[in-house]
């Protein structure tokens, strides 16, 4: 896909991402993959830009600042894509995006059931939250939709999400164990508060290792910013 045709997708969403259709694009499917292939192609970048301000050491918090934009599109046949690309690709002012860019559909797989009635002992509090998080999106993007649309401040303009930027050491945290060969990427709602305001629910964007939770030693991520309604100011987010 050109990078052409990936902005007119993006473009797309956004003209009927603050209607009621919107939520029908978001709806549409579960969820979707990425490979170690895709990640490797990223932390490459990644530690390049690193190493060539400062040395590389074992400290993983080397990776702090550094994002995966995750954009919402629509193709041109009505189908929900999303757009990845990491963000020293995207502040390179040539836009040489290349392997660095891939697009993805959703798939429409759900989550591998799991036996809920184990003992949660072990369980990473982070699936026991991923969990609840996707149940809320499953049951109550209706309403988060129509509160979006239906701001309660009559001062404020209805503004749902057109790209989301996440922590690329969630990724790491994933990839880091060698027996995980994918990250899944799915919605989930939780209570966000910006500076000034109420907590309100928000979209947001959770990883897991391959399909499944609850399996001991996973750990779900979900350190990610849906903006609007947070600011895309600044943000090198230059496929918009």
């Amino acid at each position: 896909m050109d990078l052409d045709t990936i902005k007119k997708s993006i473009k797309n969403w956004n003209d009927v991402r603050n209607t009621e259709l919107g939520l029908t694009y978001l709806t549409s499917g579960f969820g979707f993959e990425i490979n170690r292939n895709e990640y490797q192609i990223w932390k490459e970048i990644i530690d390049k830009k690193i190493f060539s301000d400062t040395p590389l050491n074992n400290n993983t918090a080397k990776y702090n600042g550094y994002f995966i934009h995750l954009y919402i599109g629509i193709s041109s046949y009505s189908k929900t894509i999303f757009h990845l690309v990491d963000s020293i690709t995207e502040s390179d002012p040539d836009h040489k995006y290349s392997a660095s860019l891939v697009t993805k559909k959703f798939t429409k797989e759900s989550i591998e059931k799991q036996d809920f009635t184990k003992d949660l002992q072990d369980v990473e509090i982070q699936d026991i939250k991923a969990v609840k998080r996707a149940f809320k999106w499953f049951f109550q993007s209706n309403s988060w939709a129509y509160n979006k649309l239906n701001p309660s401040d009559p001062d404020e303009n209805p503004d749902v999400v057109r790209v989301f930027t996440i922590h690329f050491q969630d990724f790491y945290n994933i990839f880091e164990d060698e027996n995980n060969k994918k990250a899944f990427l799915f919605f989930g709602l939780t209570n966000m508060t910006r500076e000034g305001r109420t907590s309100t629910m928000e979209i947001e964007v959770i990883l897991c290792p391959e399909k499944g939770f609850l399996d001991n030693g996973n750990k779900s991520q979900d350190v990610t910013t849906p903006r609007p309604p947070y600011s895309i100011t600044n943000k090198n987010l230059n496929l918009l």
